[in-house]
């Protein structure tokens, strides 16, 4: 192996999937979603026990500061609210736990919130990045509407990073060679979000 730094070695990529197109995984009969799914404040469970809930609807809550809202990803009915370890070790958290009907049945406030973004303001793009839920995929799964809130007037260059350096992770890859007009949009989406030409 090659030494990069002092005491420091070059990991074996293993970039062997970056062939591989991306797959939709199959639906699973009881899905359980955390109401900490980012850095900060848990969302508060806006549903119990034996609601019946659609996809995309609101499960969790927050009051402000560092949260984010959490949805449902699929419909049926809640079999469980439980208190689990956290993922990334951070203690424990609750857990909406839901049986799937497998119906698919969309939550009646998903809807697209317009045509094109370019005639939104910033507050409106951070209100609807707010609303979706949206968090980084980080480490920190740091949440969007506050990134983007805290940037206002200070950024001036956006750097779109699709770099892996972790072995074997080859996502970002092939969302690149997949999904090239979603993420340019995206981009897009940010540069009017901030003001950034």
């Amino acid at each position: 192996m090659a030494l990069t730094f002092k005491g420091g070695i070059h990991v074996p990529e293993h970039k062997e999937t970056s062939v591989i197109p991306i797959e939709e995984m199959p639906a699973v009969q009881v899905i359980s979603i955390p109401l900490l799914q980012h850095i900060g404040c848990p969302a508060k469970a806006l549903v119990k026990k034996g609601d019946i809930v659609k996809a995309g609807q609101l499960i969790g809550d927050f009051d402000g500061g560092l949260s984010c809202f959490v949805h449902s990803s699929v419909s049926g009915e809640v079999v469980e609210i439980e208190q689990r370890n956290s993922y990334g070790g951070n203690g424990k958290t609750e857990y909406v736990v839901i049986k799937n009907d497998f119906e698919n049945t969309l939550c009646e406030n998903i809807k697209d919130t317009c045509a094109s973004t370019e005639d939104l303001t910033s507050q409106e793009i951070i209100e609807i990045v707010k609303n979706a839920g949206i968090s980084g995929m980080g480490g920190a799964s740091f949440p969007t509407h506050v990134k983007i809130s805290s940037s206002l007037g200070k950024a001036h260059t956006i750097i779109i990073n699709c770099a892996e350096c972790e072995p074997f992770i080859t996502a970002n890859h092939r969302l690149m060679l997949e999904k090239p007009n979603e993420i340019i949009e995206g981009a897009k989406i940010l540069l009017n979000a901030l003001s950034v030409e």
